[in-house]
């Protein structure tokens, strides 16, 4: 018979706490010869997960098209009872954090056998010109990385500022925004639409080819087959007409495929505008053909570019 006094049941305990303490010490060189020892005072990113909002409404200036891509007009009920909606357009956006924004639109319901642009835009604070204290807020400085890829809007002047007329007095007290043409997506015959997209390019507008053959710093041309169906936007039936549209090049700015966002935390909206194909000038007064007129956005968009 064994008589456990105090003494050795506390020998026990010091042995078990002292195995256990060995394995732990195991277990930490065998993760570190995995992977690495940890640096000090080094804390565990935050993965960031995908995300999804719904676009809404958004409107500043401009008309509203009234033509497809084929420049066939819609019916006078259909422009007297369409409008943009809050769930129309679904952005899913797939990296939020990383080399660059990338993601997928859904779109139902929108205008049949039509163009929309694909825009990233900012949402400064203030009037410019902005000082290096303005530039700390996010919202200022992603406005101005946006500019220099892509272009500057005046809303008071109401036509875009190049980057080297920016520090000019004409705009002086004026918002400039910056913006990124990068995508476009065209709706079949129900209104309906997916694109994938990642900014990595910088573009102009979008031409037809019938107006203007594509040069080799444009996108390739895509080819749509549109039909008009007198069950939704049309007066009548109408047969497929072939339409070829690409992007025009932004000038003086990275050639397609190579337009790289500098690293940083990016504030700013996704928006929608109606390509008019520059056919504002067609007719008299409030033109059908339109004139690139916004009309839906994420007002909430947030991601980080890190390389």
């Amino acid at each position: 018979m064994t008589i456990r006094t105090k003494a050795s049941r506390a020998c026990r305990a010091a042995r078990v706490l002292s195995l256990v303490a060995a394995g732990a010490a195991l277990s930490v060189l065998w993760t570190e010869a995995q992977v690495g020892p940890a640096p000090a005072g080094a804390r565990k990113p935050k993965p960031r997960v995908a995300e999804a909002h719904w676009l809404t409404p958004f409107y500043r200036e401009g008309q509203y098209r009234w033509l497809d891509i084929a420049d066939r007009p819609y019916s006078t009920t259909f422009r007297r009872l369409s409008q943009y909606g809050n769930r129309q357009v679904l952005a899913n956006y797939t990296q939020l954090e990383g080399d660059t924004l990338r993601g997928e639109l859904v779109a139902h319901g929108l205008k049949p056998n039509f163009a929309y642009q694909v825009k990233l835009e900012g949402q400064p604070t203030k009037a410019g010109p902005f000082s290096a204290e303005d530039l700390r807020d996010p919202r200022n400085w992603t406005n101005k990385q946006l500019g220099e890829l892509g272009r500057w809007w005046c809303p008071d002047c109401e036509y875009n500022v190049s980057s080297w007329s920016m520090d000019g007095d004409c705009h002086k007290g004026h918002r400039l925004l910056g913006y990124v043409l990068f995508d476009f997506f065209v709706t079949d015959e129900n209104g309906s639409a997916k694109c994938t997209f990642s900014l990595d390019s910088s573009y102009h507008v979008l031409w037809k080819t019938s107006q203007y053959p594509p040069s080799d710093d444009d996108s390739a041309p895509r080819l749509f087959k549109p039909v008009a169906s007198r069950s939704f936007g049309y007066s009548k039936d109408l047969p497929a007409e072939e339409v070829s549209i690409y992007l025009e090049h932004e000038y003086d700015r990275p050639r397609p495929g190579q337009a790289r966002l500098p690293e940083g935390e990016y504030r700013c909206r996704l928006l929608l505008t109606e390509e008019s194909f520059h056919s504002y000038s067609w007719g008299a007064g409030a033109t059908p053909g339109g004139h690139w007129c916004h009309c839906l956005s994420d007002e909430e968009l947030r991601f980080t570019v890190r390389r």
